[in-house]
């Protein structure tokens, strides 16, 4: 280990639990200002989410071994999602009576699932980076990253599930490749998640992982004899994912695996120029667009780390992008392969972790840079309206430091008045908004230009981004509170009604500097020279948040039927407590998943004559002998027929008499 690496590690150690619970807390408690429905708004699931809260039933009886049912006929490999949104709904609905219905509760485990994801994605960079600064200059970036896509990050829809498991499968990747053995243990959390969620994953997740474990034991096989415990982590965690699949193989053998060997083996490859738009449009939904993208990105990120000087940085980084490009080969291969209809772009959805993994590259290696400092006039403006802020509060308020930031203050003042995006209720209605990356450009950009915003090392105290992201989960500097305003995208300090007299507080115990006017600066504003000064990470960071305080990317409107239980009164009524035996047309599955999720919940009991569609309701809910014998016949469909008994319209199709 040389002297540098030494040096580093002692600042930092392979895991900062600060940076983690920071980042972690921050994107959680943003998410649920940002969908305050989690908590006020009562949610009865249909299409997929109904047919996931089936299962997830099952799992809160710890009775569950496979994953969500696949359009072709099969589970997916494992149920691990489904435990997270088990204990969700036990936590927050059972235990807590927060939410109004159990479907909320599920929702929220799957958000602090995705705010855990991509807080140990950010602290695994800081391990390498040394700065907090930097790293929350990343944070910002990844957030506004997120905040231009498709809704991903608030949904509970399984393809955009898989957006942050990914990224931390590249991420923990590059990192064990650059020989951090102790990131063993996420690897293997983000492989397992992975592998879970969706079949196409045993390609992805055992050939990226084996690559970072063979190229760190090729450069570093010193520091294997040394993580032992780290590597006993991770034979643990993959322990624990292989057990519900090897117990569904010894229980119902083959299992589910018989039919994986055909997965994607029945249809003709795509000429390559269709693959290549589709593998594009997560870049841009125009593919010369995304092209320029995709090699904006890959060039930007190979220059700016090669231009670093040998050390961890530029090791790591240069591991990413060599993860990224890795995901891509392969990825180009699946879609070939593998993806039998391109008109479902949610397949490749996972792939929106690639550009995001090179955007956190380019502004890691601009920001970790030697040298390189803010241009001259936002330096020289921006210090300019901070110093006038600092007199102003002097003027204004004692030095105090204030309550935390309440969540209004922190979402900006409230609701988001931004359309909202709901997630497809079914594969037809796939994501149809691909804006991609391209959005993103001058964010990329910026941080080009900045040509490695100097390493913002932690020398300058009090604003280190431990303490500039705030107790609250959200942002403050040290004290006082500070609001996020935003209007078109554009975030500020609001002095109104807000005391700032913390910042000013944290000025003053700090220390100052000179001024351009002769007046004293605060240390933590000024710069060196060599390094950016806190306040340009402390606005970067309060700028993304603004940002996604009011991003419609951020916010979802959960897929419900709303008069549900007047629904299943009338069919109660009908059935007079009987099972309602169900015929149904196929393109009425949204309704049925409602039904029946609804029906164990409020009564009556509803199933599926045909036994077709075991696999996505399973075998609880297919009609038994006994059912047909003594249930009440009922038909599901899109258009009541002349003549028939209707008895109650269901989310968009007809419950009409057997």
């Amino acid at each position: 280990m040389t002297g540098q690496e030494k040096t580093v590690r002692g600042r930092r150690g392979n895991f900062d639990p600060a940076v983690f619970a920071v980042a972690a807390g921050s994107l959680f408690a943003l998410l649920l200002l940002r969908n305050p429905v989690t908590f006020g708004r009562v949610v009865y699931e249909r299409g997929d989410f109904a047919a996931n809260s089936v299962i997830t039933a099952d799992a809160k009886h710890l009775e569950l071994l496979v994953g969500n049912y696949s359009r072709l006929g099969f589970h997916h490999p494992g149920p691990a999602f489904f435990y997270v949104q088990a204990f969700g709904e036990w936590l927050w609905y059972d235990l807590l009576g927060a939410v109004p219905t159990p479907w909320n509760g599920q929702w929220i485990g799957l958000l602090a699932l995705n705010s855990v994801l991509l807080g140990l994605c950010l602290a695994i960079l800081h391990s390498w980076t040394a700065s907090r600064r930097v790293t929350a200059l990343c944070g910002a970036a990844g957030l506004l990253y997120f905040a231009v896509q498709p809704a991903i990050l608030a949904s509970a829809w399984m393809p955009d599930l898989y957006v942050a498991p990914f990224l931390l499968l590249l991420t923990a990747a590059a990192s064990v490749a650059a020989g951090r053995v102790a990131h063993l243990p996420a690897l293997a959390l983000a492989a397992g998640l992975l592998v879970h969620g969706h079949v196409s994953f045993l390609l992805f997740a055992p050939v990226i992982a084996g690559a970072a474990v063979l190229a760190s034991l090729w450069t570093g096989r010193p520091a294997w004899r040394a993580g032992r415990l780290a590597v006993l982590g991770a034979a643990g965690v993959l322990a624990l994912f292989a057990l519900p699949i090897v117990l569904n193989l010894l229980l119902h053998w083959p299992g589910e695996f018989a039919r994986y060997f055909g997965y994607g083996g029945a249809h003709v490859a795509p000429p390559a120029g269709d693959v290549l738009h589709y593998v594009l449009r997560y870049y841009a939904s125009w593919t010369p667009l995304g092209a320029l993208a995709a090699a904006a990105f890959f060039g930007g990120a190979a220059l700016l780390v090669r231009r670093l000087p040998a050390g961890p940085p530029r090791r790591f980084l240069a591991a990413g992008v060599c993860a990224a490009v890795l995901a891509t080969i392969l990825f180009v291969g699946y879609v070939a392969r593998a993806v039998d209809d391109l008109r479902f772009t949610y397949v490749g959805q996972f792939s929106r972790a690639v550009p995001l993994l090179l955007l956190l590259v380019v502004v890691a290696a601009s920001a970790s840079a030697p040298g390189a400092r803010v241009p001259g006039w936002l330096g020289s403006l921006s210090a300019a309206g901070l110093r006038h802020l600092t007199r102003f509060s002097r003027r204004a308020a004692p030095v105090a430091a204030g309550p935390p930031a309440s969540p209004a203050e922190v979402a900006g003042g409230g609701s988001s008045a931004g359309t909202t995006d709901p997630p497809p209720s079914s594969e037809a209605a796939e994501l149809a908004s691909s804006s991609g990356v391209a959005g993103l450009s001058g964010v990329a950009a910026s941080a080009g230009a900045l040509s490695g915003v100097a390493e913002l090392s932690s020398s300058s105290g009090v604003a280190e981004l431990s303490g500039g992201l705030a107790s609250s989960g959200v942002v403050g500097l040290s004290g006082g509170p500070v609001a996020v305003g935003a209007s078109s995208g554009v975030a500020g300090l609001s002095v109104g009604s807000v005391s700032v007299s913390g910042v000013a507080g944290a000025a003053g115990r700090v220390g100052s500097g000179p001024t351009a006017d002769g007046g004293r600066l605060p240390v933590w504003l000024a710069s060196d020279g060599r390094r950016l000064p806190v306040w340009f990470a402390a606005a970067v960071v309060i700028g993304a948040l603004g940002v996604g305080s009011r991003a419609p990317a951020l916010h979802t409107m959960p897929e419900h039927v709303p008069d549900m239980p007047a629904v299943m009164a009338a069919l109660h009524a009908y059935t007079g407590g009987r099972t309602a035996v169900l015929d149904v047309q196929q393109d009425t599955w949204p309704a049925l998943t409602a039904l029946v999720v609804h029906g164990d919940r409020m009564g009556p009991r509803v199933c599926a004559r045909d036994p077709w569609w075991e696999f996505m309701l399973t075998d609880e809910y297919i009609c038994t002998p006994d059912d047909i014998a003594v249930g009440r016949p009922v038909r599901l469909v899109k258009t009541a027929p002349e003549g028939a008994t209707v008895i109650a319209p269901v989310d968009e199709s007809v419950l009409t008499a057997g």
